[in-house]
């Protein structure tokens, strides 16, 4: 593993001529990740905000099945329009693989129809080495730049994390600016954020070179504020589950930042239509975040009486659920993921957003932590049957 080198892009991916068209009016759009957690949203956002066709990059046999699929995905979401078939065209391909895995000739085919792209897929696994995310992340960003410069430039907007900033160098300082340049060290630990940190070092070295690239660094994303269908992998979920079953929740002084993922896709696409966002770095924050101690005292108003222990004693208890339940391997996991107390009481830091305060004013607001939103985040939980019903009302 070497990200230094890995960050190096290829000289053959040249630069030249303007933009293909405005950044306010694009024709046609290039969506990679349109199946994932913010994908829908930011497909809806991109067919409501714009009037360009929208191609989206996914793996299918053929267009029939990726359309099939797109349909399943945006129901699934409660999100499906029959209006938007008509402006939706698949594209059976792989982030894995060269040229995104087209040939040659649709390669330049799709570079010559779109004039936008927004980078947004990639593979999210938190137990993945670097290795294994190598190629659908950090290559497949490059292919994707690679489309950007072929046939006319096009703007390239990139959804990276501020996780890129999770090591030794920026938690000493305790504050990162949208445009300090994140430094990778020893202490930037996991395949998932090591990935990221690459691919958004091709995506700036590209940007210097001359592509009109945007940068989006949201922190934590969780579901759908208004339906709150989210994906139940997230360790929040967890020991949301894990804290009803044991009548208990963890001492925590630490604050849970994060954003519903319907905002991140609204946020991304009002500043990606302003000319004046080009070439910028955009840090998406909750501008009120709470503790998690906060969070999880909000679940005794819904019906779910918690009492609070100290950390290790409830990472105990933990661990005696899950040996009572091995069936349920959301506990093991949780458990072991949490007896590094670091993995929930990690040092906070702080994430400034200057330029994502003027670039969206009070035109494209993020919904506040309340009870209102964590119900609806209990209610798609108990539809799913990951939590059982509040014993009171």
């Amino acid at each position: 593993m070497d990200l230094q080198a890995d960050k190096v892009l290829d000289t053959a991916i040249l630069f030249q001529g303007p933009p293909l068209k405005p950044a306010s009016n694009p024709e046609a759009i290039l969506l990679t990740g349109a199946t994932g957690l913010v994908g829908p949203y930011l497909l809806k956002a991109l067919l409501h905000r714009t009037k360009a066709d929208i191609y989206c990059l996914m793996r299918c046999g053929d267009q029939a099945e990726g359309m099939r699929r797109l349909k399943d995905h945006l129901v699934l979401h409660a999100l499906w329009q029959e209006e938007f078939e008509p402006r939706l065209f698949p594209v059976a391909g792989d982030l894995s693989k060269p040229l995104l895995g087209l040939t040659e000739a649709l390669f330049t085919s799709l570079a010559t129809k779109v004039d936008s792209i927004y980078h947004n897929g990639a593979l999210v696994n938190f137990l993945y080495p670097y290795s294994a995310l190598k190629a659908a992340n950090v290559l497949g960003t490059q292919e994707v730049i690679r489309l950007a410069a072929r046939s006319r430039l096009k703007p390239l907007h990139f959804i990276s994390t501020v996780a890129v900033f999770f090591s030794r160098t920026h938690f000493q300082r305790g504050v990162a600016a949208e445009n300090d340049p994140p430094q990778c060290d020893e202490t930037l630990k996991g395949g998932y954020k090591q990935s990221k940190w690459v691919a958004e070092q091709l995506v700036l070295n590209a940007r210097e070179r001359g592509l009109p690239a945007v940068v989006y660094r949201p922190v934590r994303i969780l579901g759908s504020s208004k339906t709150g269908i989210m994906d139940f992998k997230d360790t929040l979920c967890h020991l949301i589950k894990a804290c009803i079953a044991l009548g208990k929740y963890p001492r925590l002084d630490t604050l849970i930042e994060y954003l519903p993922a319907d905002y991140v896709a609204e946020a991304v696409v009002h500043l990606s239509l302003q000319e004046r966002s080009l070439g910028r770095i955009f840090h998406l924050c909750n501008p009120a975040p709470v503790s998690y101690k906060s969070f999880l005292q909000e679940l005794n108003s819904l019906g779910y009486p918690l009492q609070e222990i100290p950390y290790d004693h409830w990472v105990l208890e933990l661990e005696q659920l899950a040996a009572r339940q091995p069936q349920e391997k959301i506990y093991s996991f949780l458990a072991l993921f949490l007896r590094d107390s670091n993995n929930l009481l990690l040092q906070q830091m702080r994430f400034e957003s200057q330029n994502s305060r003027a670039g969206l004013g009070n035109e494209v607001v993020c919904p506040p932590t309340d009870a209102k939103i964590i119900s609806t985040y209990l209610t798609y939980f108990q539809k799913n049957g990951l939590i059982p019903a509040p014993s009171i009302s």
